[in-house]
């Protein structure tokens, strides 16, 4: 059985997004959020929930989770754009920052 408790308290990372529309989709936020968690652990990661789209400008920020509803467990997600390029390339930063019990 997986837990979240593989996961660090505290994980930064980057991912890097290419050109595209002034917001970055909730599934492709949610996509970059779980292979950023799978690359820094080198485990499988639980899908993660976004929820809203994020506009792709430097400080836009939102919160994602990650669910492990058979342990009861609760990964929050500190998700922020770092970076936008002159050709609507974007840095994203991420930290895994608050695990919590599901009741």
């Amino acid at each position: 059985m997986r837990s979240l408790l593989l996961y660090p308290a505290l994980l930064t990372l980057v991912a890097v997004g290419c050109g595209g529309p002034a917001t970055v989709n909730r599934s492709d936020l949610e996509r970059q959020t779980r292979e950023l968690l799978e690359k820094s652990t080198g485990r499988q990661a639980l899908p993660v929930t976004c929820p809203e789209p994020l506009k792709v400008e430097v400080g836009a920020t939102t919160r994602c989770r990650m669910d492990d509803l058979p342990n009861r467990q609760r990964l929050g997600i500190a998700v922020k754009i770092t970076k936008v390029t002159d050709d609507d390339n974007f840095r994203i930063h991420i930290k895994a920052d608050q695990l919590t019990d599901i009741k």
